[in-house]
């Protein structure tokens, strides 16, 4: 799971697309010696003409006498009468938001090239592809000022978007409006004295830059939703896109300018005083403040499609004869270090190590993540033998099941002991935290529900649970990253800490954290190896994290010797010890042949 801001010094998606050939990301337009060279081979495949789009926004250069688009992610330059479509970006850049500067000469745009979206600039041309911000927050729809100094943008470094100019000249960044609300989407006025922007769906204010003062111009009921503000010609109105249900309308003076299109909700844009452009029903559209009938401006916009090659496995669905199991899930370690749970083929199996797995139940049920008491003689696991997802525990001394919780409304996953033995901290379907007694049965909410966090870990005092969870950069977006959230027990209060600045936790499902059984550490993992944090002993940092692996790295455990972890390395399991070197446990496919196998 996971977010949108990539790891920032992590192996970015783009960087293996671009190595393996599988998408095409030339600097500047695509025929010119220094793209060829960018690119590489050639890829055979299929030539397309796209002549219709989904969600791009077009916008007229001054004059109208070319447009720019940003179609399939590629940023496009065209004739303002319609026509053959050049291609100034890569596919890798996954461009969007362009903007005519007032010369004509020069593209703002908005990029996602790196794993999050900033600022760039490039020819019209094709030539002087430029980056103007940086991660770790979002840069987006940059707007030329009227004079060409400034690009007017939001975004979300303060914790909620707001509204920025950036100066061409000295790169310096001013701050033109950022409360908590969510602000975006800028446009200036003609005159360049105003920015309008939209506040959180549902109203579009206008800060007048000289004075500072800020006003409400327009408003929308809760359910309706505003967007792409723009100034008429005149400065004397704003054109702005309205969703209601499933309509779409350009609206103006709080009346319906074009309402019987799907419009994409991206800004108009003018070609004079009176005619402007704008995207609907997959097409580029011509319409006036005057009225009459709007038009369709024709393009096509060549792309090359690649069906990639390759020998394709056959797969046994029809014998019965007995195969390999290939994969197996959340891999614990037990307080020993001598033997091991996991999650195959419907079951939970358990293996000292060096022997042949066994498998717990044999049902049908479907279970998930085994967990470990304290001393070693409980396994607790979710099952949905009851009739929705609950948690029980296998007693070993017995050989007998028990149904710990019984929630009719609430499944219970990702169980963890608390050192102890007398609680078990559990997630439900919603992601809230929650803490089970063992004796009686007897459920509490420890914290409120975040978006999908990693299974719970304890600290050795029982005061502290900690667990991946997402810290929102705004609440506009989904984008954030995945840090170690502290929860009180007993008082529910948390706190958020960084693994790494600017880093997430590589997924918030096994990959940690997961404390120490002496409490001096936590480990996780981040940029797809493991490392490990000291901590005091309410889980906040006390040193730099170290890494202990150079391979890809997830499923993290640890015995109740500090000293013996768990973890999973590419096709197998290893047991490190002492933090330096590792016991090889046993290969995921060692662990298949001729021990956990399946029909």
């Amino acid at each position: 799971m996971t977010d949108h801001h990539a790891d920032a010094h992590g192996f970015s998606r783009r960087t293996f697309l671009a190595a393996s050939g599988s998408a095409v990301a030339a600097p500047a337009l695509l025929g010119t010696p220094e793209a060829e060279a960018a690119v590489g081979p050639r890829v055979r495949g299929s030539k397309v003409e796209l002549v219709e789009g989904t969600d791009f926004s077009v916008q007229a250069a001054p004059g109208g006498g070319r447009l720019a688009i940003d179609l399939v992610g590629v940023l496009w330059v065209l004739p303002g009468s319609g026509g053959p479509a050049r291609r100034l970006t890569g596919d890798l850049y996954d461009i969007g938001e362009p903007d005519w500067s007032p010369d004509g000469e020069t593209i703002a745009f908005q990029s996602y090239r790196d794993g999050g979206f900033n600022l760039w600039t490039i020819r019209a041309d094709g030539s002087q592809l430029r980056q103007l911000t940086e991660r770790p927050y979002d840069h987006r729809e940059p707007r030329w000022s009227p004079d060409g100094r400034y690009l007017a943008y939001s975004s979300d470094a303060s914790g909620s978007y707001g509204i920025y100019t950036y100066d061409l000249t000295t790169g310096d960044v001013a701050t033109i409006a950022d409360t908590a609300a969510e602000e975006y989407e800028p446009a200036w006025s003609p005159d360049g004295t105003k920015i309008a922007f939209v506040v959180t769906n549902t109203a579009i204010d206008v800060v007048d830059i000289e004075a500072g003062t800020r006003e409400t111009v327009v408003t929308a009921e809760s359910t309706e939703v505003l967007h792409a503000p723009a100034w008429t010609p005149d400065s004397n109105d704003i054109v702005y896109n309205l969703r209601s249900g499933d309509s779409t309308h350009l609206m103006i003076s709080g009346e319906p300018l074009i309402d019987d299109e799907e419009v994409v909700p991206f800004r108009v844009s003018w070609i004079d005083g009176d005619r402007f452009v704008y995207s609907a029903d997959g097409q580029i559209r011509q319409a006036s403040l005057s009225g009459g009938a709007t038009k369709a401006i024709g393009f096509s916009a060549p792309i090359t499609v690649r069906t990639p090659r390759y020998r394709k496995r056959r797969r046994d669905f029809e014998s019965a004869k007995t195969r390999p199991v290939l994969g197996i899930g959340s891999p614990v370690l037990s307080p020993d270090g001598e033997h091991i749970a996991f999650r195959a083929l419907n079951d939970i199996y358990t293996m000292q190590i060096g022997r042949r797995p066994q498998p717990l139940t044999g049902d049908r049920c479907w279970k998930s993540h085994p967990a470990w008491s304290p001393d070693g003689q409980q396994l607790a696991y979710s099952s949905d033998r009851g009739g929705t997802l609950d948690i029980w525990l296998r007693d070993f001394d017995s050989g007998e099941d028990r149904q710990l919780t019984n929630l009719a409304d609430l499944a219970a996953v990702s169980a963890s002991w608390s050192p102890d033995g007398t609680q078990l901290a559990f997630l439900d379907q919603t992601g809230a935290l929650h803490a089970v007694d063992v004796a009686s049965g007897d459920v509490q909410q420890v914290y409120a529900a975040t978006f999908e966090p990693g299974r719970p870990t304890w600290s050795p005092d029982g005061s502290v649970i900690a667990l991946a969870a997402v810290a929102p950069y705004s609440a506009r977006y989904r984008e954030g990253l995945s840090k170690i959230l502290l929860v009180n027990r007993t008082s529910g209060e948390a706190t958020y800490v960084d693994p790494m600045p600017h880093r997430s936790i590589q997924t918030r499902g096994d990959d940690g954290p997961v404390w120490s059984p002496d409490g001096t550490m936590l480990t996780y993992v981040v940029g797809n190896v493991a490392w490990v944090m000291p901590v005091a002993p309410d889980g906040t940092p006390t040193g730099e994290p170290r890494q202990v692996t150079s391979e890809v790295t997830d499923a993290l455990s640890w015995s109740g010797d500090p000293r013996h972890r768990l973890l999973r390395r590419r096709r197998h399991l290893q047991r490190i010890q002492g933090g330096a070197g590792a016991d090889a446990v046993r290969r995921d496919h060692a662990l298949s042949r001729g021990h956990v196998a399946g029909r």
